[in-house]
């Protein structure tokens, strides 16, 4: 099974580079200008630049189309996820998958026919390519549990891995200033996620793996395997011998149903949801993920408002490279917790109390890394802003995946992750809004960042209740 399990992760990173493409929008997006999408809604839809070519501009109009589709995929993935979360855990991984890998090859496949013409095309397109990210990643959290020791680091990693799928993106667009279309990116994009999607039925289960997995688990390839031969086996001895193997099956997974039952005696979903420390890191999230989104959402207009127009580009780029540093970085925050966790558990003899330490340890480093964040973007310091987004990035979504996952029973997971993402989401809604209001009252976003600054001030609630939490039970 080693081989099995070391191919579902390593093939698991792979498929989650290809996932967070969204995050990667400020590059698209300024392929998609240069193409001249949305140009039709200004009143100039080009001009001459230096060398005599007409370049399509952009406007308020078109910039507020830009923004709505970023706000609108970043709020929906984030919203779908409760839903997705009780598809996962009651349906199991195969058909959950099976769901997301059709929507995100859809989402390819109309970014490759789509046109300036056709330019509205890209809402449902933007959008299914993030729900469907966002759903694969989560399915893709439970294969730390091959791994009790490392298992903070792993989910990190994949976090990442997650963040610096912005990359691609980035080479779309440096792709399309060499002559290669932005729909031949998205063909070649199309053929990719096809051949990922058979890793669902190889090296996925078709459930879900258990927070402690037996040693004989059966799962991809050994279990689609197995599934044919019962099924061949059924039509060729009859019903009786069918519900024996059954019974076989059952007991080969009775060490995974008593691992489940054990955890549905000790906390229930409700019981998840009166916990104090559920809501205090819904609200350390969601003020990070709202800063974060709004960044990469407002990005370029950001930029144009303090920086010479021919070194947006450069900028871009810039950006777009650091953004791929997310698969080193977000590890730090595993490696913090997993440190805490090994100090304090040779000491600490209650697991849940090492659990709240060690989170204790990676929110605090997180408000920290919003609120300098927030003070270098109130000060217009590109450089500076780019390192600390990244930063607060890995740890924002890394550090929340690590909570839930170490704080709550794990056939919860996928319901308290997509719960806190589905509440994240409806509060993103309002970027859209406060970008509006930016382009009429606050333009280079200085009020805007100050805001931030003390929300992101408040976000110390979290670690603070944590840390009581852990005295509580000392």
């Amino acid at each position: 099974m080693k081989v099995q399990v070391t191919a579902s992760v390593a093939t698991s990173l792979l498929e989650i580079l290809f996932s967070g493409v969204i995050f990667g929008w400020p590059s698209l997006q300024f392929a998609l200008e240069q193409e001249g999408y949305f140009s039709n809604l200004c009143a100039n839809k080009s001009v001459s630049n230096s060398s005599g070519h007409d370049v399509p501009v952009t406007c308020d109009q078109s910039d507020a189309h830009f923004n709505l589709i970023f706000t609108l995929t970043t709020s929906t993935q984030l919203i779908l996820s409760f839903p997705n979360g009780f598809i996962l855990d009651r349906l199991g991984t195969w058909v959950f998958r099976g769901i997301a890998n059709t929507l995100y090859s859809s989402g390819m496949i109309m970014m490759a026919t789509s046109s300036p013409e056709t330019s509205y095309i890209l809402y449902p397109a933007v959008i299914f390519m993030g729900v469907s990210g966002l759903a694969l990643l989560t399915s893709n959290f439970q294969l730390a549990n091959f791994s009790q020791t490392f298992k903070g680091l792993i989910i990190t990693f994949m976090n990442g891995m997650f963040d610096s799928s912005a990359v691609v993106f980035l080479i779309i667009k440096i792709l399309y200033e060499s002559g290669f279309s932005i729909q031949s990116s998205f063909l070649v994009l199309t053929g990719i996620s096809v051949l990922l999607g058979l890793r669902t039925f190889l090296l996925m289960p078709r459930k879900l793996i258990p927070f402690m997995p037996p040693a004989n688990l059966k799962f991809g390839w050994e279990e689609l395997f197995y599934l044919l031969r019962k099924r061949r086996s059924q039509r060729m001895v009859g019903r009786s011998q069918s519900s024996s193997r059954e019974e076989v099956l059952s007991e080969e997974n009775e060490d995974e149903r008593e691992e489940e039952q054990i955890n549905r005696e000790t906390l229930t979903f409700r019981d998840c949801l009166k916990t104090g420390i559920f809501w205090t890191n819904l609200f350390h999230y969601v003020i990070g993920q709202f800063r974060i989104v709004f960044f990469i959402g407002t990005f370029l207009q950001w930029i144009k408002a303090f920086d010479e127009a021919n070194n947006i580009s450069r900028l871009t780029n810039i950006f777009g490279a650091l953004l791929l540093c997310g698969f080193a970085f977000a590890p730090l925050n595993g490696i913090l917790i997993d440190s805490v966790t090994k100090y304090f558990r040779k000491n600490v003899a209650d697991h849940k109390n090492v659990c709240l330490r060690a989170t204790f340890a990676s929110m605090t480093v997180t408000s920290f890394l919003l609120i300098v964040l927030s003070i270098t973007a109130t000060l217009q310091s590109a450089l500076p802003s780019f390192v600390l987004l990244v930063l607060a990035r890995a740890f924002v979504y890394s550090g929340n995946s690590a909570f839930v996952s170490l704080n709550f029973p794990v056939q919860h997971l996928g319901k308290l992750y997509g719960l806190t993402n589905a509440i994240a989401g409806l509060f993103g809604l309002i970027q859209f809004a406060l970008f509006r209001v930016a382009q009429t009252v606050d333009p280079e976003f200085h009020y805007i960042n100050v805001s931030f600054l003390i929300a992101s001030c408040l976000t110390l609630v979290h670690p603070i209740f944590l840390l009581r939490a852990a005295f509580a039970r000392s």
